[in-house]
């Protein structure tokens, strides 16, 4: 279980990485770049491994050399509103300036944590929750086959 779990996590890692990379804000990918915004709003992280994972992605070198292009998505930022279900969709972040500066650490305006742990321990628990589901269901049905069972032979005497 160990290795599988390590085997997971890089896989992971990996994969996530090379298609934030490819895929992130770009045509055709915006379940995916849905996704992540989600993900990036409800556990308080930036990419993977963290922020530098943006650096150098399709999406920014579509961006060009705007001067007032974003180096790092909205919900990498720390959110006016985050008590609201959809503030992924509708990110207002603290201080977008603070926020976007690289070079600085922006505490308390940018998230500095990767997402990788978060979305391993959030999978980790559906499984969990997956797995009891279904040996409840088996035992049920169990149970259904046991009565069955049960009731034939009172009708056969």
């Amino acid at each position: 279980a160990i290795l599988v779990k390590s085997l997971v996590e890089t896989d992971l890692k990996r994969d996530l990485t090379a298609k934030l990379q490819e895929e992130y804000n770009m045509a055709g990918a915006e379940v995916f770049t849905r996704a992540v915004d989600l993900m990036q709003t409800k556990f308080v992280c930036c990419g993977v491994s963290g922020a530098g994972d943006y650096t150098g992605t399709a999406w920014q070198r579509d961006l060009g050399e705007e001067s007032n292009s974003l180096q790092l998505p909205l919900t990498c930022c720390a959110l006016n509103n985050t008590h609201t279900v959809d503030s992924f969709l509708d990110p207002q972040p603290r201080d977008l300036r603070k926020c976007q500066e690289l070079e600085s650490y922006a505490e308390g305006f940018r998230y500095s944590e990767g997402c990788g742990p978060y979305l391993l321990k959030f999978a980790g628990s559906e499984c969990v929750l997956l797995v009891g589901l279904c040996l409840g269901s088996s035992l049920l049905a169990l149970i259904g086959l046991l009565i069955s069972c049960y009731f034939f032979k009172q009708v056969k005497k």
